[in-house]
């Protein structure tokens, strides 16, 4: 494994084509934070770090690495690596000491995934209380053949509390993907804890491969959080060529999706594509699922302020998936929320929604109410855009409706007033305006 070769300036010029497109000069991933920290369950606060070890070759990141001891801050130095193979995190840190990997500032570090002879799963992570935080992952496979990029960062069993925040991944098959650990013929661990936020995750073309192209893709576990990542164009040419944005399976519970921004087919032609998912297309290998039970897919999650643009198929899709809270979510140019099987169970509440809100099962949808059934192309000024403010006939149609204790939030973080609008943004606060602007020239900066 070794550093590319070339200067700095080059690294910077690739950099600014990885997040910016051709649009302008580099922009600090913090970009994502929108509304307050605070109002939206945040995140925690950076812990003190009792040693800080920078790293400038591939080499020495993998030593730091493997030796690192509970409080290490390992800080990546500005430039692009080449790494060929994938690289384990095995060291615990400790809830007091977690261990945080970075670059200095968001986008310093280019890493590029090399798989070599073999399926890349970049950072393979099976230790507990670790960040990941600043880093730009790219896949390295060749045009025609992305079965050997699988993964960014690979979440086993082990990596309880892990937080991957303010990342850009692209180029991968699924970017995020958790998974158990164990011995084959009895029940694996999850991992638990988990915070994935504040996220950029796309791909630049359809994926060659018929395995999943989910971007995050995580199977078991409890109390997994996915707040304010932006995940666009995802897709594959092989296989059923179904792609998801997240997806939560395998006997999961208590998951949290929110304030995402999912546009499922942003510069891509569409295939069929579903934005957010507890159950995805299901499991059947019981050692995928928690305690060897795949009877259900995932239990007690909240999908809550979420966007969801541009899908082919559904915009949240429930498969075996009991006791969900669907609230307060925008999905416009979607198949709208569909639950499934006959485990499914769903409250829908306070929802813009085109396409319908549909169950497989006469008691699936045990709460719907406050929802708005609209295409809802014509509420907004330009959707496909970033642009969510209202049109003239937006502020006559769109819905109103009694806030919930369950969202007293919106997207944004702003206060939700005792009558709110449908869907993920509230309007009528002093503040809406700037968050759209701000929301727009985010949308439009990548």
């Amino acid at each position: 494994m070794r550093r590319i070769l070339g200067t700095y300036i080059w690294g910077t010029m690739i950099l600014a084509v990885i997040l910016l497109g051709c649009s302008g000069e580099f922009q600090a991933r913090n970009s994502l934070r929108l509304g307050s920290e605070e109002t939206l369950s945040p995140l925690p606060g950076d812990p003190s770090f009792k040693r800080e070890i920078k790293v400038t070759t591939v080499e020495e990141l993998t030593s730091a690495l493997a030796l690192a001891e509970p409080g290490d801050d390992i800080i990546i130095g500005p430039g692009s690596y080449e790494i060929e193979g994938n690289v384990m995190i095995a060291r615990a840190g400790t809830s007091e000491e977690p261990i945080r990997l970075r670059a200095a500032m968001a986008g310093d570090a280019l890493l590029e995934m090399n798989p070599g002879s073999s399926p890349t799963e970049g950072f393979v992570v099976r230790a507990p209380y670790w960040i990941l935080e600043n880093l730009v992952i790219r896949g390295s496979c060749i045009p025609g053949d992305h079965s050997k990029c699988e993964n960014a960062v690979h979440i086993r069993g082990e990596a309880d509390h892990l937080i991957v925040r303010n990342n850009t991944m692209t180029e991968f098959n699924s970017m995020i993907r958790g998974s158990g650990s164990g011995v084959s013929g009895s029940p694996y661990k999850f991992a638990n804890d988990v915070l994935l936020a504040n996220n950029r995750l796309y791909n630049s073309s359809a994926r060659d491969t018929s395995g999943n192209v989910n971007f995050i893709d995580v199977s078991g576990g409890a109390r997994w959080t996915f707040r304010r990542n932006f995940l666009y164009d995802f897709s594959k040419n092989l296989g059923d060529k179904t792609s998801y944005g997240i997806s939560l399976r395998g006997n999961s519970r208590d998951a949290v999706f929110e304030s995402n921004l999912v546009a499922c087919s942003r510069y891509l032609a569409s295939g069929t594509r579903v934005g957010l998912s507890l159950g995805g297309d299901g499991l059947s290998l019981s050692q995928s699922c928690e305690n060897m039970n795949c009877s259900t897919e995932h239990t007690n999650g909240t999908v809550r302020n979420n966007i969801v643009i541009g899908c082919s198929d559904a915009g949240i899709y429930l498969n075996k998936a009991n006791n969900t809270l669907v609230i307060q979510n925008t999905l416009v140019g979607t198949e709208g929320i569909h639950v499934r099987d006959s485990e499914a169970t769903a409250r829908v509440i306070n929802n813009l929604v085109s396409g319908s809100i549909w169950a497989s099962n006469k008691g699936g949808i045990i709460m719907n109410t406050g929802n708005q059934i609209r295409e809802g192309e014509d509420l907004f000024n330009n959707y496909l855009a970033g642009d969510f403010k209202l049109t003239q006939k937006g502020e006559s149609d769109m819905d109103t409706t009694t806030r919930d204790p369950a969202a007293l939030h919106d997207y944004c973080g702003q206060v939700r007033t005792a009558t709110t609008e449908v869907g993920a943004i509230e309007y009528g606060t002093a503040t809406s305006s700037s968050c759209l602007d701000e929301l727009l020239g985010f949308y439009q900066a990548f």
